[in-house]
């Protein structure tokens, strides 16, 4: 005689046991079998890709029938079918014979790949009292990302990653500013957390390229900033004494972003000297 787990049995048949397997000190009920946090089927959330992390599980394979229990003869006894199983492993098997009125335990690691849902299935085929049976149950887990940055100018319209589009409406473009010390044009963009979980770290802000010294960092965003939260940048152009023309550089926001980072655009301002700055109109 022999008992799947998740299987109604009657007051006769608990009497010779039964073969389960328990998450958290729960049963977990095989075929129709919906991941949840209670049992230790629901990993709960991890960040995603290869800098990410996991959740480790401990599942515990428990025999409490008459017969000693069969597994498969070589690894890995559990088994993980379809879905997303790439985003979880079996760290710690099954032994191949599992004695009647007794108990083993399994490990299972969630390391998502995507951020998104991700479920599997643990398969268990297993022999008992000379018959093959099956233990299935779908396991679930959540990649979350570390946020995802975007940038927004002035005019709120979004900054593409490496932009050159220049634009005084959006505050690519500071405008014309007299290379005396005496003036300073600012702008002011948006770093978004777009990521629909998880916080955006932002590490570093600098400015570089050609004409980097006429341009400063005037305010550094906080961080870390929440998903769907943004934070300002403020940035000055403020041209050393003596030069002239257009002058450009290149703004860098470093962060948690892995996939952009840093995250690039460019900025321009037109030094003017004193005496070609516009006249202001006379009084009459």
């Amino acid at each position: 005689m022999f008992f799947l787990a998740g299987c109604e049995v009657s007051p006769g048949e608990e009497e010779n046991g039964t073969f389960a397997i328990y998450g958290n000190g729960h049963r977990i009920d095989s075929s129709h079998h919906n991941p949840n946090t209670t049992d230790g089927t629901d990993f709960g959330e991890a960040l995603a890709g290869d800098d990410g992390d996991s959740v480790v599980r401990t599942f515990v394979a428990r025999n409490t029938t008459p017969y000693d229990i069969a597994f498969a003869a070589a690894s890995p006894r559990v088994r993980l079918a379809g879905g997303d199983e790439d985003d979880f492993a079996i760290v710690q098997d099954l032994p191949d014979i599992l004695p009647a009125n007794s108990e083993a335990s399994f490990r299972v690691v969630f390391a998502p790949i995507l951020v998104e849902e991700r479920t599997t299935v643990i398969s268990i085929p297993y022999l008992l009292n000379q018959v093959e049976e099956e233990f299935t149950a779908q396991i679930l887990g959540t990649g979350i990302s570390r946020g995802r940055l975007q940038v927004a100018g002035e005019d709120g319209a979004t900054i593409s990653h490496n932009s050159t589009i220049f634009s005084q409406e959006r505050g690519t473009d500071f405008g014309a500013v007299v290379n005396d010390g005496s003036e300073m044009s600012v702008s002011t963009f948006a770093l978004h957390n777009t990521a629909e979980s998880g916080v955006l770290e932002i590490t570093d802000v600098r400015i570089t390229g050609e004409n980097a010294a006429d341009f400063k960092v005037f305010l550094q965003p906080d961080s870390p900033i929440a998903h769907g939260d943004h934070k300002p940048l403020s940035l000055q152009f403020s041209p050393e004494e003596g030069v002239t023309g257009q002058r450009f550089a290149r703004v860098e926001v470093r962060s948690s972003y892995a996939l952009i980072s840093p995250y690039m655009w460019f900025i321009r301002g037109t030094a003017i000297a004193p005496e070609d700055e516009e006249a202001p109109a006379a009084d009459f």
